[in-house]
């Protein structure tokens, strides 16, 4: 993996565990061994367990954002365009189907532990 992809995995891994327990109830410790990467890899990459929850969090929001912006399109007169929606999509999300349908449930859980 390269320095890109080490941080899109740390970011990853971190969601869902976040998602699922929250982010005081989760180490650096786990979301390093999910992500496959040693314990260094958190501050190298994000300076710090808070730099990588901020990370999260941007992920989280750009996700949020792209999401926003499928559905305005689908409700506006560029619909009837397959070709305008399809490229839409293509750059919203290179995850397959049941990637996609992990990442929503990740992403609102998130939302969801954030609002509180």
């Amino acid at each position: 993996m390269d320095g890109r992809e080490t941080e899109e995995k740390i970011i990853e891994c971190a969601g869902q565990l976040i998602a699922e327990k929250g982010f005081a109830s989760v180490t650096s410790k786990e979301i390093c061994r999910a992500a496959g990467v040693n314990l260094a890899a958190v501050n190298y990459h994000f300076g710090s367990r808070g730099g990588l929850y901020l990370a999260v969090l941007e992920n989280v929001q750009q996700y949020l954002v792209e999401l926003q912006q499928l559905i305005d399109l689908y409700e506006s007169d560029l619909a009837g365009s397959d070709e305008s929606f399809a490229h839409a999509g293509k750059n919203i999300s290179k995850r397959s189907a049941p990637e996609n349908l992990r990442h929503h449930e990740n992403i609102f859980r998130i939302h969801r532990l954030y609002s509180r």
